[in-house]
């Protein structure tokens, strides 16, 4: 039993709730860098174990077990980056920076690992043999070719350069989807008169009229003002049904250009940098471009 700030961490035991969603009423957001570094460590282990094992590597003792592994881990992350994603405070994004570059590390720890290549290399040429299904054989190939996209055939200077990329990427890539999401926050179409809501079917309507109350509008569904958002369950139904072109264009222009307009959560820079860095790894694996 492990406890965080004298509760039991949620993510360090199996969920006996319906359909086994996580507990989000039990979950704190002090439990998520522990949960995420105890999972790194039991992941390690239990790769550790696959490498120990005396017996010649099979599809159950190498693959399936590593695809069993990492519970923990899988279990945090699942949640921290869906609510980071969808209830992204600054506490939160905070949190997920931190948690990045562990991941990136951790997942780098792995596919660079000779000894547990050999092993999936044994299964991965064997497989024709070896009687496994056709799903089977598509699990080892992926797992394989993770490795050769991780850089286990560099040599010590290149896995090193190839760590730098790898966490840079993650941390741009992060950088990248908060700007687009500031950005996302930043714009709404507020309406004013009914002309603005024809052709919206009554629940979008209900919708916006919630959301303009939320903002500090005096609003009702009948007489408005009516907040649109770029938001998906705003965005989508308004664009599909809005009888008013002009206001459709406003919304897709502000929609399209989010992280290029400027300012602190512009992404050109942030684009260039990630561009760069995938071209210098394809370069590294021998490719010309990350397309090839």
């Amino acid at each position: 039993m492990v406890l965080s700030c004298g509760r039991i961490n949620p993510f360090f035991s199996e969920w006996d709730t319906p359909y086994g969603l996580p507990p989000f009423d039990e979950i704190k957001e002090t439990h998520y860098l522990k949960a995420v570094k105890f999972g790194k460590r039991q992941q390690s282990a239990e790769i550790d174990a696959i490498i120990a094992n005396e017996h010649e590597p099979t599809f159950e003792n190498t693959i399936a077990a590593y695809e069993h592994s990492g519970k923990i881990l899988d279990r945090v992350t699942g949640v921290l980056f869906n609510v980071s994603e969808s209830d992204a405070t600054p506490s939160m994004q905070r949190i997920v920076e931190k948690a990045i570059p562990l991941l990136s590390a951790h997942s780098d720890n792995i596919f660079m690992n000779p000894y547990f290549f050999e092993r999936v290399k044994t299964v991965y040429e064997g497989m024709d043999d070896a009687g496994l299904t056709m799903e089977q054989k598509m699990v080892v190939k992926k797992l394989y070719n993770s490795f050769l996209a991780n850089g286990i055939s560099l040599d010590e200077a290149g896995q090193a350069r190839m760590r730098e990329i790898n966490g840079a990427l993650a941390s741009l890539e992060q950088t990248f989807g908060n700007n687009l999401l500031a950005q996302t926050n930043a714009f709404s179409l507020l309406v004013e008169d009914t002309s603005g809501i024809a052709g919206l079917p009554s629940g979008v309507v209900e919708a916006a009229s919630s959301d303009a109350a939320a903002a500090g509008y005096d609003s009702s569904a009948e007489t408005g003002p009516w907040l649109f958002t770029l938001h998906n369950p705003s965005y989508v139904p308004f664009m599909t049904y809005s009888a008013r072109r002009d206001l459709r264009e406003e919304m897709f222009k502000a929609y399209s250009s989010r992280g290029n307009n400027g300012g602190k959560n512009d992404n050109k820079d942030v684009v260039l940098q990630i561009m760069a860095l995938r071209t210098e790894k394809a370069r590294l694996l021998g490719y010309d471009t990350p397309a090839d």
